[in-house]
């Protein structure tokens, strides 16, 4: 059940102001609950109070230096959300079942659950299974990239149609890949501290597979464009094949 309030405040001069409306979800709430938006991409239960649990698919490293984030996946609905962890004492490892308590907030267009608490209820109990998707499945839907936002998805048949920002193999950098020759484009973003540029140090020349989370960043309303992927290492690989070519490593 969904509970919802909103705090009225009147004064001597029948002056009215409001709050924004808060609330909570009682018992755990379902992943897919969180990612539903309005039109202008707003979190329907913005400032709710929510408990849910999943399984950690994203170490701090694919989200860059400053970080303190993580990402949440459910296996079963291949739905997932971005976490943002205050304290470090929160944050729980790769692939660790977890029971998370915290606030629906967002930032820049991404739907994200600041952390109050996290259970690690099985330690390793398994790294998720990425969800194999095509960028035509979501890139340039908006609901398509709300309901994927947060989840970990596989790519194949990727290759790089420009650079955005940054150079190949150092510093952190935004390239526009495609996996159709060109026909859809989505911003592949790698942060410095992925380690990535060690495993693949030169831009791949033709296709490769890679392992990412659905990101956003859209700092203008409408909050509805500027989904990005963010690599993400599945037992230390994160680009699982170049040219056709498997690639071994482990960085994590």
């Amino acid at each position: 059940d969904i509970f919802a309030y909103n705090i009225r405040a009147i004064d001597s001069d029948m002056q009215t102001v409001e709050s924004a409306k808060r609330g909570f979800v009682a018992g755990m709430a379902d992943l897919v609950d969180l990612r539903e938006v309005n039109e202008d991409g707003i979190p329907e239960l913005l400032n709710f109070k929510v408990k849910v649990t999943g399984f950690v698919s994203a170490p701090t490293q694919s989200f860059g230096s400053q970080a303190t984030y993580t990402a949440l996946y459910s296996f079963f609905d291949a739905v997932g959300i971005i976490l943002f962890e205050n304290d470090e004492r929160m944050r729980a490892d790769m692939g660790d079942e977890v029971i998370v308590y915290g606030d629906v907030d967002q930032y820049n267009g991404l739907t994200q659950l600041e952390v109050d608490s996290t259970i690690v209820v099985s330690p390793g109990a398994g790294v998720p299974e990425a969800y194999p998707i095509f960028l035509s499945d979501f890139v340039n839907d908006f609901e398509a990239s709300e309901f994927f936002e947060g989840a970990l998805l596989e790519i194949e048949d990727l290759t790089i149609s420009s650079s955005t920002f940054g150079t190949w193999g150092t510093g952190d950098a935004t390239f526009q890949v495609t996996d159709d020759e060109g026909v859809t484009e989505i911003d592949l973003r790698i942060a410095e501290e992925t380690g990535l540029w060690d495993v693949v140090p030169e831009a791949p020349s033709g296709a490769f597979t890679l392992t990412a989370v659905l990101g956003q960043y859209d700092d203008e309303f409408p909050y509805t464009e500027g989904y990005q992927l963010l690599p993400v290492a599945i037992n230390g690989v994160y680009i699982t094949s170049v040219d056709g070519e498997a690639v071994s490593y482990t960085h994590l």
